[in-house]
């Protein structure tokens, strides 16, 4: 907590379950992230779910031990690796959450467009192909066809509980409201255009991620 004269020093500060004291070099960086979402504690914030993410103070004087795990997310009953070793500076800050969630996929199988732009790229999606263990992208302007919801909320078959809590903790949103779902479309393939089957998980206010290729079709 903040003392009187509105100064922080090393032993006033905890982790959310981790008694820890948080290392002195490492109270700018608390100062200004509190700053920032009008938090004087570690643990308030305005809206927080139950995950925390892992930040490490990140200078030359950082280690590779500590670097790794820099922005890593951990569910409420995940235990968090800090400290990492004596004199550790890593943190775990609650996830904020200040907007209210709005309906990304307003129709689960709704053919949907990847944008064409000159920024295009960095909103296609990475498309993993397990069999080689290669990654690819949509070709910008193709239109993803045939999108069917094969699993999850609003089918007949349940994602398994394993799944579903995992999604759920790594990425946000209810577990009950992801769906399992595949589709149609062309995939830049080392500049050449082919057809295939992709899979993906999806749920309303996160969107659509985990893309893979299921099979080729040229």
């Amino acid at each position: 907590m903040l003392r009187k004269n509105g100064r922080l020093r090393a032993g006033d500060l905890t982790c959310k379950g981790n008694p820890t004291k948080v290392s002195l070099a490492y109270i700018p960086f608390l100062a200004i992230y509190r700053s920032a979402h009008g938090s004087k504690t570690c643990g308030q914030s305005q809206k927080r779910t139950s995950r925390e993410i892992l930040k490490s103070f990140t200078d030359n004087r950082t280690c590779p031990i500590c670097a790794k795990p820099d922005g890593k997310r951990f569910g409420i009953n995940d235990s968090l690796p800090i400290p990492a070793h004596p004199r550790c500076r890593c943190c775990a800050l609650p996830i904020i959450d200040n907007k209210i969630k709005k309906p990304i996929i307003e129709n689960a199988e709704q053919e949907f467009r990847i944008g064409r732009s000159i920024g295009a790229k960095a909103h296609n999606y990475k498309i993993v192909d397990y069999s080689t263990g290669e990654v690819f992208t949509f070709v910008e302007g193709t239109i993803i066809q045939n999108v069917k919801v094969f699993a999850g909320k609003g089918v007949s078959t349940p994602l398994a509980e394993e799944v579903k809590n995992g999604l759920s903790e790594q990425h946000g949103g209810e577990p009950e409201d992801w769906q399992h779902a595949k589709g149609i479309g062309i995939i830049d393939f080392y500049g050449e255009n082919r057809k295939a089957e992709v899979h993906w998980f999806q749920a309303d206010g996160i969107g659509r991620i985990k893309f893979k290729i299921k099979r080729w079709l040229e």
